[in-house]
């Protein structure tokens, strides 16, 4: 039971993340007259596919498992922290 939830859920985050990432450039690259589109979509793609990416080259690349544990939490902040400037930008520009 709790392994569809997770899956329709994650199903559902890719539908909705693609869709304001797709609306977002779409709204930049169509003659927005401010960067917020774009902003919007870097940072659903940082903490979106670009984290969960890197996080199987960790697993695929770095043993034994407390190192790949660090550098997954380093990826972690590292893209939570990247997240937190587009969100910046956009309070600065709106």
């Amino acid at each position: 039971m709790s392994k569809d939830v997770n899956y329709y859920l994650h199903l559902l985050n890719l539908i909705v993340g693609g869709t304001v990432v797709l609306n977002g450039l779409y709204k930049y690259f169509s003659g927005s007259k401010n960067n917020i589109p774009l902003y919007i979509a870097l940072a659903i793609i940082i903490v979106g596919p670009i984290e969960d990416w890197l996080n199987k080259l960790i697993d695929n690349l770095v043993k034994p498992e407390d190192r790949q544990q660090f550098i997954k939490k380093f990826i972690d902040q590292l893209t939570s922290f990247i997240f937190i400037i587009f969100l910046g930008f956009i309070l600065i520009e709106s």
